[in-house]
């Protein structure tokens, strides 16, 4: 009895402090409704059985989900960030609306962003596409370009975005979701392509990577100087021709230095402005742009040319395995793991060009769980000499897969002085390369990319050797030439090689109605090809290309986290895209957390329904939605952040703050403080969630006006605040405080009546899409 009565106790002072009788001024903080359309798309994606959608990580994703996709407006883009023309908007508005409008139909699955329209695709090594896949990805990407699109995506790689997503962690996420977009246009026009990678590691083992297959017309076209070969001759790409020099300067990426990126286990390892020299993967990514030279080592124009996205595809890939050792070797959560950063790469702002996104929902898992996923990079062995492509061989020496070079002399032969017998018109002679340098000259490319010094292959590290250094440079990195069989035909060096359907690309000078840029169509536009029957297969080498196997992807739900706390909030202060602290202001918001543990005050707190005398129906699911300790962030010492985020409803703008408690205690509570438009100059409406470490969303209670002492009731959150009493917010964080506290300077405690919502946490789920949490019912009643 007196164990009992001693809990009754501290449950009573604690109700007491909660809610003490106090007089309440005027309230001029009101309890608001939640848009309609928020409202459907919560039952939507809630499932009906009370449990979370299996689609969704947590409960709080799939609201922040609807927020998002609510809040999205066409005229949210700052489009004075970008060089583009009003159709240009268009098309970009009416790509991400089609996503949103795709999410707000209930016949489809899943909201804006989550899932792609065309479906999930497997991105696979260039060379490792048949040629039918090959030539078709090459027929859309020029559909792109003559209707516009491929400029429009180009000229989003420029201006802001140039500081926004370089030089700091939002470099992975944002490219991650600009290449899924661009890929979602291709797949429109043709839904069974996919967005390949290009793996430069295969052509830096050659003997000279210039020389690689790939610098053919039948994959990228030429790459010494003006563009004339290959799907994309003759394009105009920015202010100039399209235009290339590879092996200008630089490196591509090596084996080694993929190998150094993943011995980190932390994002802030490898992205700038934190990571050390060695393992800075964006650093390493800026190699093969200057190394292919042209418009591609230039930050505005690199765009401009398709190689790019190709390049970045495997950025992409690379970053997928650096994900992959994070959960797998480091218990480290990678959709968390968004280093705290302020300013353009702030976790929470939104990306530049795609504002339906936040930095950070780059780092989701879904891209790779339900957009696409890749098949490993080629590889063989002693017991497996076959690199699954005929444009591939394997160098038995190292057991790697390296390219095939192109038709034409062998490179570089030891015998003879440095380039003296290598054809005219070879990207390896000095002639071909000195025309090629002064062709990419007259390219106006603005700043380059941060990238490793040149590797002595290259013409900026050939051009500061002397000659007898030269020679010996490329004497000693050639290697023995292998036979190999195509078809059943022996074949040496140099090969001989079919590589599907090849068109000549009409002359630069030759303008026609029909084809206004010269563009090499490579296929039929519009049409939908299967590959494996397409005529443009015939007499071709690989016509359907074999399974490989496919990166695995994580359970992220079974990571054991290292993060005992997440990071603290970095916010922004930006209002309508505009950063003023001024415009700001600060309410106090309460949270309470009870266990589920059996002990007398929760009874007690049972009896009193926790805040008022009047009942409240319990949640169906109370007994079966308990912690998921497997996706939980916990402290051995009992500490639980609570994270509280306000949105704006009529206003731009986003905030988040955290309340600790403690897990341990049967009931605890904590008093936060959290930023919203400053309602000075203009009602402020805004919509506030609460959700704990475990992933578990918090009920929201509001104040009940005119009750004495202060009543409250479930709500959704969504508040309207007005300046006619400024009592019941702060014009600063400071502020905000001491009128809470004021009371305890007088000796009179805290004061209460200016609290205006109070969120009610626990060992349950409480999202508003569980049976018995329905606050948008209008039969329940409020107390």
């Amino acid at each position: 009895m007196k164990v009992v009565s001693t809990w009754l106790c501290v449950a009573v002072l604690l109700l007491v402090a909660l809610f003490g009788i106090l007089h309440v001024g005027k309230c001029q903080i009101l309890e608001a409704d939640m848009p309609v359309e928020v409202v459907e798309c919560f039952q939507l994606l809630g499932n009906n059985t009370g449990g979370a959608n299996p689609e969704f990580e947590t409960s709080d994703e799939i609201y922040i989900q609807c927020l998002q996709q609510f809040l999205w407006k066409e005229e949210s883009i700052q489009w004075s960030d970008f060089n583009i023309t009003e159709k240009d908007k268009g098309f970009i508005n009416s790509l991400i609306g089609s996503l949103v409008r795709r999410g707000r139909q209930k016949r489809q699955i899943g909201p804006v962003g989550i899932f792609p329209r065309t479906g999930f695709r497997i991105r696979r090594e260039y060379r490792r596409i048949s040629d039918g896949e090959r030539f078709a990805l090459h027929s859309a990407i020029n559909q792109m370009k003559s209707t516009g699109q491929y400029d429009t995506f180009a000229n989003l790689h420029q201006g802001i975005v140039i500081n926004s997503a370089h030089g700091g962690p939002n470099f992975l996420g944002w490219h991650r979701v600009y290449l899924a977009l661009v890929e979602e246009d291709l797949r429109m026009i043709n839904p069974r392509l996919s967005l390949p990678y290009w793996d430069s590691t295969l052509d830096f083992d050659m003997v000279d990577p210039v020389e690689s297959i790939i610098w053919t017309e039948s994959f990228l076209g030429n790459g010494n100087g003006f563009v004339t070969t290959g799907p994309f001759a003759n394009w105009i790409a920015g202010a100039n021709q399209l235009t290339r020099n590879i092996g200008e300067g630089s490196t591509l990426f090596t084996k080694e230095s993929i190998r150094m990126v993943l011995t980190r286990c932390r994002i802030r390892d490898i992205t700038a402005p934190t990571a050390m020299v060695q393992f800075n993967l964006e650093r390493y990514h800026g190699g093969p742009h200057n190394w292919v030279g042209g418009q591609m080592s230039g930050l505005n124009t690199a765009a401009h040319d398709p190689v790019f996205f190709l390049h970045h595809a495997f950025v992409d890939y690379i970053w997928e395995l650096f994900r992959i050792r994070q959960a797998r070797f480091c218990g480290v959560n990678p959709s968390t793991d968004y280093p705290p950063t302020m300013g353009l790469h702030a976790a929470e702002r939104p990306m530049d060009g795609f504002p339906q996104y936040r930095n950070v929902d780059g780092y989701r898992s879904y891209w790779t769980q339900f957009w696409y996923r890749y098949e490993r990079s080629p590889t063989c062995s002693m017991w497996q000499p076959f690199c699954g492509s005929p444009y591939l061989r394997c160098d038995m020496a190292r057991q790697r897969c390296v390219s095939m070079a192109r038709m034409g002399p062998s490179p570089l032969p030891a015998a003879a002085g440095f380039g003296a017998s290598l054809a005219a018109d070879s990207p390896s002679s000095p002639a071909s390369a000195m025309a090629a340098r002064a062709q990419a000259a007259t390219v106006l490319t603005g700043p380059r990319f941060v990238a490793p010094p040149p590797e002595p292959r290259t013409q900026d590290a050939r051009l500061s050797m002397g000659a007898g250094r030269m020679r010996r440079s490329a004497n000693q990195n050639l290697e023995t030439k292998t036979d190999i069989k195509v078809k059943g035909k022996s074949s040496s060096t140099p090969m001989d090689v079919v590589v599907g359907p090849v068109s000549e690309a009409p002359d630069i000078g030759d303008q026609t109605v029909n084809n206004p840029n010269n563009i090499f169509s490579g296929g039929i536009i519009g049409i939908d090809q299967d590959f494996s029957n397409s005529g443009t297969t015939n007499n071709s080498l690989l016509s359907l290309s074999e399974e490989m196997q496919l990166l695995p992807t994580p359970n992220y739900h079974e990571i054991t986290l290292t993060d005992l706390l997440r990071p603290p909030a970095q916010n922004t202060f930006i209002i309508n895209d505009h950063v003023d602290v001024a415009m700001w202001a600060f309410i106090p918001v309460k949270v309470l957390y009870t266990s589920n543990l059996e002990n007398p005050v929760l009874k007690f707190l049972n009896r009193r329904n926790h805040y008022s005398k009047h009942p409240n129906e319990p949640s169906l699911n109370s007994s079966s939605i308990k912690f998921p300790n497997k996706r939980c962030i916990q402290d051995e010492s009992g500490a639980m952040q609570v994270r509280i985020q306000s949105v704006g409803l009529n206003y731009n703008g986003e905030y988040s703050g955290y309340a600790l408690i403690d897990r341990h205690l049967p009931v605890d509570s904590a008093t936060t403080y959290i930023g919203v438009k400053s309602p000075e100059t203009e009602h402020t409406e805004v919509v506030l969630s609460a959700v704990h470490s475990c992933g578990l969303m918090c009920q929201a209670y509001c104040f009940v006006q005119n009750t004495v002492p202060p009543e409250f009731k479930p709500c959704s959150g969504a508040l309207k605040i007005s300046s006619q009493d400024p009592n019941v917010y702060g014009r600063t964080y400071e502020e905000a405080v001491s009128r809470v506290w004021q009371g305890v300077i007088s000796g009179g405690g805290v004061q209460n009546e200016n609290l205006r919502i109070i969120f009610d946490c626990s060992d349950d789920d409480k999202a508003p899409w569980f049976p018995g949490n329905d606050v948008f019912n209008n039969t329940i009643s409020s107390f």
